[in-house]
């Protein structure tokens, strides 16, 4: 049968069901004659493929012009540099414009378009304020790159510009600090518009861009000043609220479905291994053990409040998931209480082995609680999870001792021979 034909028989079946003109079975086996199924897959991937194609070949244009551009701009008059400023603008808008009033259903377009807008502006921003001997302040070039490329975000719907502005607004972030966490926080409804849309795969690739984004940008906001006494609690809170927002939103139980649950869980990990050493309570030692307000500068209000906001947030959010009966995001998320209470405890700041002998207990009963929690549901990431966090604490107390290199390399054999064997073990009792 002639692809158009099988394309018609995709889309009528459905109606007949409805019209109880044929059955489900019926229906089904017309799909597995005429191979319904495998033309929906094949249609998903040239689309997929013509709008990947589409998108760079936008960024492929933007750069061209660009470099033509520069490379005669010497023999270019002030007037002409001016119009040359705004024609790729110009021609992006147009593109822009063609494709949401013509076009909208069609991504590659609109894929293109941003593309080619995400070029243009900066392109235009340069050459006006080199033409114009405008101020060259790198801060407010890039600001003024992101601003006026966020309407089109939402407007075109364009996952490569969205994610092009994620990596705009990390850099933001980890040059200038605050307040560019406004940036993150005009990215995210994205999320929340191609979930309601319905586009599951621009909604799991997003969700994972932009929890990556928030891992790498959230210690860059907290603090300048790296011996705050809210440092220690304010790091894993960042991390916390992105966990407990995942757990409230995601509901899947596979884990490339889950984003910011993972990425979150991964950060209050890493976190609370690094607290295990003495180190980071010893910074945080304090002569009272009690917070001095009155030491914190004006410049350093904010990033004071910012971190109050995150630990409140964070301990909100806790007291929801336990609420809704979340219970197993309970152990990993009560690190936060923990950290809080060990911090207004006097001996945290006067002996810094308790607090980290306590941290080491709880990232050891967390990996013993998640391997259990694998084994019981049968689960291989958590069983993994738990594992590599038991072993990661292993290897790094190994580093701290003094062992001989043949003592370490026994070690590491056997905590590689104990992942194997547990992950043959779980996949034999899976299959059983």
């Amino acid at each position: 049968m002639p692809e158009t034909h099988r394309k018609w028989l995709k889309d009528e079946l459905p109606a007949l069901v409805d019209d109880a003109v044929l059955d489900q079975d019926n229906a089904q086996r017309l799909r597995n004659h005429y191979q319904l199924d495998s033309l929906a897959e094949a249609s998903r991937s040239v689309s997929l493929i013509t709008i990947i194609l589409a998108a760079f070949g936008g960024l492929l244009v933007g750069g061209g012009i660009i470099l033509i551009f520069a490379h005669n701009w010497e023999h270019f008059g002030r007037t002409t540099r001016a119009i040359l400023a705004f024609l790729p603008l110009l021609v992006a808008q147009g593109l822009t414009l063609y494709s949401v009033m013509r076009k909208p259903n069609n991504q590659a377009w609109l894929e293109t378009a941003g593309a080619l807008l995400f070029c243009a502006v900066p392109a235009s921003i340069s050459i006006i304020g080199q033409t114009y001997h405008l101020s060259n302040d790198t801060q407010s070039f890039l600001t003024w790159w992101f601003v006026l490329l966020v309407p089109f975000i939402y407007w075109l719907r364009s996952h490569l510009l969205a994610s092009l502005m994620l990596a705009l607004s990390v850099c933001l972030i980890i040059a200038y600090q605050s307040p560019y966490w406004l940036a993150l926080l005009m990215l995210a409804p994205y999320y929340w518009l191609v979930k309601h849309k319905g586009f599951r795969l621009r909604t799991l690739q997003f969700g994972w861009l932009f929890a990556i984004a928030y891992a790498i940008a959230c210690p860059f906001l907290l603090f300048k000043d790296q011996q705050s006494q809210l440092v220690l609690l304010s790091f894993i809170s960042g991390a916390a609220v992105l966990y407990f927002t995942g757990v409230l939103m995601e509901h899947s139980n596979r884990f490339r479905d889950k984003p910011c649950t993972n990425i979150g869980a991964i950060a209050m990990s890493i976190t609370a291994l690094v607290l295990t050493y003495q180190e980071p309570w010893s910074d945080q030692r304090h002569n009272t053990g009690v917070f001095e307000w009155s030491s914190i500068t004006a410049s350093g209000w904010h990033d004071h409040t910012f971190a109050i906001g995150l630990i409140l947030t964070a301990l909100t959010l806790l007291g929801i998931v336990i609420k809704r009966s979340h219970w197993r995001a309970v152990p990993i998320g009560s690190l936060v209480p923990l950290i809080l209470i060990l911090l207004i405890l006097p001996f945290a700041f006067t002996s810094p082995v308790i607090p980290a002998a306590v941290i080491t207990i709880a990232v050891i009963g967390l990996g013993i609680w998640y391997v259990q929690q694998g084994i019981a549901l049968n689960s291989t990431s958590q069983l993994n999870f738990g594992l590599l966090l038991l072993m990661t604490l292993l290897t790094l107390r190994f580093f701290d001792q003094d062992l001989s290199f043949i003592a370490r390399g026994v070690a590491f054999i056997a905590m590689g021979l104990t992942l194997i064997g547990m992950n043959i073990w779980h996949s034999r009792r899976k299959s059983a």
